[in-house]
């Protein structure tokens, strides 16, 4: 009996693996962004409108920090507007409006809105069914890919974060603390 459950639960994991692997989203380069952002879907999902607030973070820049953690909170807070047409606006972004092109396909759901910046930067905004959970102001890396979460080599420039408990929100909290 043990054999046979030892059989079962490694096929069921090799049969995971080999279905994961299959399915993976598009990586996050330069040339691919630039054709999303020139040539957006057109019946791309919406992201929720209104305003969100949060606080600045940026890499960390101590070895422990950056080891335990990845980021500090510089005490700016931080927010954004979502417009019904998928733009949002980003308080440290100054004036800008910035459109966004979902990176979902047909056949593959994310959860990644993208955007383009001036000075070769790009905007990653993560969702979860359409509520704006993070915010990214990033670049790409020397072989063209964006840096954000596993994805480039170097730092991203800064996030804002929406890491405020529900009481904080509720209370309209808008400081962030260092």
């Amino acid at each position: 009996m043990n054999n046979m459950k030892f059989v079962f639960i490694f096929v069921s994991f090799l049969l995971y693996a080999l279905v994961c692997q299959s399915v993976s989203a598009q990586s996050l380069t330069r040339s691919y962004l630039q054709g999303l952002l020139s040539n957006p879907p057109r019946d791309q999902e919406k992201l929720k409108p209104g305003t969100r607030h949060g606080c600045v973070h940026i890499p960390a820049r101590g070895f422990m920090q950056r080891l335990m953690v990845g980021f500090e909170i510089t005490g700016e807070s931080c927010s954004v507007t979502v417009n019904r047409d998928n733009t949002v606006a980003v308080s440290f972004l100054g004036d800008a409006v910035i459109p966004l092109a979902s990176t979902s396909t047909e056949n593959l759901r994310t959860d990644i809105f993208v955007g383009g910046l001036e000075k070769d930067q790009v905007l990653i905004v993560q969702h979860h069914r359409g509520e704006v959970v993070s915010l990214t102001q990033t670049v790409y890396d020397e072989s063209g890919d964006v840096v954000y979460g596993r994805s480039g080599n170097g730092d991203y420039i800064r996030e804002c974060h929406f890491g405020m408990t529900t009481s904080e929100r509720l209370a309209g909290r808008k400081k962030c603390n260092k």
